[in-house]
Parts: structure tokens; sequence; C-alpha cells
């Protein structure tokens, strides 16, 4: 159970044309997927609900196995060499339950490293590494019914720490966590990929993406759309820039006139109070700026008010990601 291998620059996961098909092969969940995470590496998978994000967690977890190809964990075959690459994978699903909750953080992390297999001589020092690892070393004597979410989710991580794994597997690290308590769990992860930890993650939250990893992989509909880093991605999802601004609910006039620019890739529109908050995804090879100014004349033009916060600029990877919703549930 170490982040070292028979081969040292062996991937800390592979998933080699993987398919998973349920009721007897009349349901695809996962269909032909290949990638790839390296040591060190945070590999972030993002896509809509029952795109086959949990099945890939399960799967790189040896929870399941697949159907037809091979998962690799660590040089070790999920299906044929499970023990080994069980060793070899930390998994924090998260949530409250997993835990003994009247007992304390060591008397249950002491219990689950011996679960783990860890050599019982070895398992003190261990328990108080992990600990430290996710800054819990005050609290392990503190019962886990006392902890607050955000320790909760710390507790999930040293567990998935226990033994050295070359692998850690998480599904929303951060779901439900206060943005301050977030922020410093994202914070623990760089740290576990800077300390030589593979990570491979889902998340709704785009930002956190964003923040921390080093490669996304877009999923739809089972299969893999795009591999890539963060500036890749939105190249890939066609979005080139993004005006944002807030419009009075009755100016349907310049919403018209906006959605019927050739370069604007889509538009969308939500509530915001009384008015209207607007975002338009442009493909065009103009900078922010002339985008920005193209759209104060078309505003001008319609004798229109220009919004105080009209912006146009980047777009982030939520916006990318908004823009290639509908393709990825459609496929």
């Amino acid at each position: 159970m170490s982040t070292d291998s028979n081969d040292s620059k062996a991937p800390a996961l592979e998933f080699r044309n993987v398919s998973r098909t349920y009721d007897k092969g009349k349901f695809t969940a996962v269909n032909d997927v290949s990638l790839t995470v390296e040591p060190a590496q945070i590999h972030a998978l993002i896509g809509p609900n029952g795109a086959g994000k949990t099945t890939l967690v399960k799967m790189a977890a040896s929870i399941l196995d697949p159907t037809r190809g091979e998962v690799i964990v660590n040089g070790h075959n999920v299906t044929t060499q499970s023990q080994q690459a069980r060793r070899d994978v930390g998994l924090a699903l998260g949530g409250e339950l997993g835990f003994y909750p009247r007992a304390n953080a060591i008397k249950n992390l002491r219990f689950f490293a011996n679960v783990a297999g860890i050599p019982a001589k070895n398992i003190p020092a261990e328990t108080e590494r992990v600990l430290e690892a996710v800054g819990l070393s005050q609290n392990g004597n503190q019962k886990v019914n006392s902890f607050s979410r955000g320790m909760v989710q710390r507790l999930h991580i040293a567990r998935a720490l226990l033994g050295h794994p070359a692998l850690l597997v998480m599904d929303e690290p951060t779901n439900g966590l206060d943005p301050d308590i977030a922020l410093s769990i994202r914070a623990l992860l760089k740290d576990l990929a800077n300390n030589g930890h593979a990570v491979f993650l889902t998340s709704h939250t785009m930002s956190e993406i964003e923040d921390v990893s080093h490669v996304i992989s877009v999923i739809g509909a089972g299969r893999i759309h795009f591999t890539g880093g963060l500036t890749e991605v939105v190249n890939y999802a066609g979005v080139t820039a993004t005006t944002t601004a807030t419009i009075h609910a009755g100016d349907t006039e310049i919403v018209e006139a906006l959605r019927s620019q050739p370069q604007v890739k889509e538009l969308r529109q939500s509530p915001k109070g009384a008015r209207w908050g607007l975002t338009v995804f442009w493909e065009s090879g103009q900078t922010p700026a002339q985008i920005q100014a193209e759209v104060q004349r078309i505003f001008r033009e319609h004798s229109i008010e220009i919004p105080n916060d009209l912006v146009t600029r980047q777009p982030t990877l939520e916006e990318a990601y908004l823009s290639l919703a509908g393709e990825l549930k459609r496929t």
C-alpha cells in the first residue's frame, strides 16, 4: 500500500477502453472510456447527472468491475489483481456516514487501519501521520459526533490516506461545506498532489475544478468527449468570450438583437430581482475588448442605456461547461 509500484513510472490510474453495462447489457453506463491519471496529478471528471461519473469512481476504487476493458491502479488490474489494486486506492466519498460517532478520531482511524491490513506496530504512527496531514492532529481524542462537517470531511480524507495509497478517489469532496471550509479542503488536495499522490475526483463546483485540477475529462452519456487542461477544455467548448449584464425585463429588443449576432453560440437569461441577468457566449475571432465595443454599439443602436455591469471577458470553466451541457446530455 505504497505510492511506489513495481514500475515507479506506472500511471496511478488507467481506464483502457472500459465499458460498464447493466440489466444484461440493456443499459450502458460507461462506453469505451480511456483515460490516464498520472502520479502527483489532480484529474477531475465533469459532466451532467447520469453521465457515468459515479460508475467510473466505483471502478477506480475497485468497488465495481468493468464489463469490458481494463481498469489498472498503480500497475494492478482491478479485476484480476483486486487485492493489490485496493491497497493502492484511498476512497473518500464524504458525507456524515462511515465513522463510529461515539468513538474519537484516533480510535476510528486505528480501526480502519487494522481493517486495511496495516501491521499493528505501525498503526499508532500511521494514525498520527494522517491526522497531521489533514490538520486534525489536535483533535485526535475528540469524539467524531462533535466534529463539524468540515472536520468530518477531513477525517474521510485522513482515512483515505492510511497506508500511503498511490491514488485518492474522491466524489464531491466539498459538497455541502461552507465556502471557507471548502477552500481549506482544496488547499489540502493541492498539498496531497504536491506530495506525490494522484487524485481522481468528481465535482459539480466548476470553480473548484478550475482551482485544483491539472487535467479535466468531460463526460456525457457514458463517453469521454474531451480530456485536457483548463484552457484546452474551454477552447474545446468553442466559447472564446463571455458577456454578462443586467437588463430591464422589458428590454426584449436587445436580447433578440444580441441573439441574432452570427458569432453568438448561446444566450441565456435568468431572473435577477425585477430584472434579468444576461449571459452571452461568443465564438468569435475578436478579442473580449472588441466584442465589448460591439455590444455597446448594439445597445446604442437600439437606444437602450448601456448597463453599468456590462462586462466581456475570457470565459470561466463553468461558462464553458454550460455551453456544452445540452450536447453532453444528448450524446
